[in-house]
């Protein structure tokens, strides 16, 4: 099926994030069920800028792409 990547922030703190790259039916798995506040659809420049400010509002974020 693919991968999918995840950014995640650790803190408030600018510069403190870890990139996962997983199975896609694993982590589509592990959503299921769930509700997301914010889905970004692409990862181009404008993509990561809005998937990386999401989570300092407290924002769960899911970003879609074909490539990272």
């Amino acid at each position: 099926m693919g991968y999918i990547t995840s950014l995640t922030s650790h803190g408030s703190k600018p510069g403190r994030w870890s990139i996962s790259i997983s199975p896609a039916d694993e982590v589509l798995e592990s959503l299921r069920g769930k509700v997301l506040d914010t889905a970004v659809v692409g990862g181009g420049p404008a993509g990561l800028a809005a998937a990386m400010y999401a989570p300092r509002f407290g924002l769960t974020t899911l970003i879609i792409t074909q490539e990272v």
